[in-house]
């Protein structure tokens, strides 16, 4: 099991304790009253508020703020506050309260993004395809980059349980799409290796890879394994495949980057709250960022690159 994903188990007193001081706080600062506009209140209460306002679970809420250095705090408190209010587990508030920061990298310098933040950003646009996010806190430069659309990261995506119908193969396409590399042993985040009816992958965000056994075209077992030693550590019943990137090479067609949609894309699936942090701050940092990404496209084209439009 993810270290990020062990539960916390507390004492049923204490935990009905802060869930009654939470809900009369929510009540005494009239949170579950509608408002268009909420001012005065700190990054803690502003994470209870959002927390709060996600009661109605056939939506999905996104909160924006100014910049990156807040979207982790913000998303552990909302992750907090959304677990004592409604008794939900650690493990599944790390699962349905997603953070989306963006790139921290122009695209006109070169240089790739980190995987760690491809692979979060892929994992809500995963989450969204899929319905199963609730609350996603992004910073504002993280919903101005294209991405790929909703439907190439379903292609790079594959619910995997006993007894699955599909052949090494195909899954070894979809791990494609998704992005994996392969590499003989895995032993690193983001690698796969087909041998013959077994296939090894590491997803991004857990501590183990996964091997999956084949009988035929038939899933026979699921295990994790040790990367250093390549035994197994113990059984598994399901297994996701999530893509490791928010822009996917179209393998069936120009083997391109797929960037066709954008974030509003996504939303449109499903319906939506959006709260702003500090609106003045947000247009601040999106002015900023605009900039410097029209200076940097201009120089890319005074030294002869061929570089898209930010337009674009």
């Amino acid at each position: 099991m993810d270290p990020l994903d062990v539960d916390v188990i507390m004492p049923t007193s204490t935990f009905f304790g802060l869930q009654t001081l939470l809900k009369t706080a929510v009540k005494r600062a009239g949170f579950e009253i509608e408002a268009k506009a909420v001012t005065g209140l700190s990054a803690s209460a502003q994470a209870l508020f959002v927390a709060r306002a996600s009661r109605h679970k056939n939506s999905v809420s996104i909160l924006v703020v100014p910049s990156d250095a807040s979207v982790a705090s913000v998303t552990a408190d909302i992750r907090f506050f959304l677990t004592a209010l409604e008794g939900l587990s650690v493990s599944f508030a790390h699962q349905v309260v997603l953070p989306f920061p963006s790139h921290e990298v122009d695209p006109y310098r070169g240089l790739p993004p980190h995987f760690e933040i491809t692979s979060a950003r892929a994992r809500v646009l995963h989450s969204l395809v899929t319905d199963r996010v609730r609350i996603i806190v992004a910073s504002a430069s993280a919903l101005v980059m294209r991405v790929s659309s909703p439907e190439q990261i379903t292609a790079g995506s594959a619910d995997l349980t006993l007894g699955h119908d599909i052949t090494p193969t195909a899954l070894g396409d979809v791990l494609q799409v998704a992005g994996f590399v392969r590499e003989d042993p895995v032993d690193k985040h983001g690698e796969c290796c087909i041998r013959g009816g077994v296939v090894d992958f590491f997803p991004a965000n857990e501590s183990k890879p996964v091997r999956i056994e084949f009988v035929g075209d038939v899933v026979e077992s699921i295990r994790r394994f040790d990367p250093a030693t390549q035994r197994s550590t113990g059984p598994e019943d399901h297994v996701e495949v999530v893509p490791l990137q928010d822009r996917l090479v179209d393998w069936v067609n120009d083997h391109s980057l797929n960037e066709s949609a954008s974030f509003l894309d996504y939303l449109n699936l499903r319906g939506s709250s959006v709260f702003l942090s500090e609106p003045d701050e947000i247009m601040a940092q999106l002015d900023e960022t605009f900039e410097q990404i029209t200076i940097n496209y201009k120089t890319s084209l005074a030294e002869n690159l061929s570089s898209p439009s930010p337009e674009t």
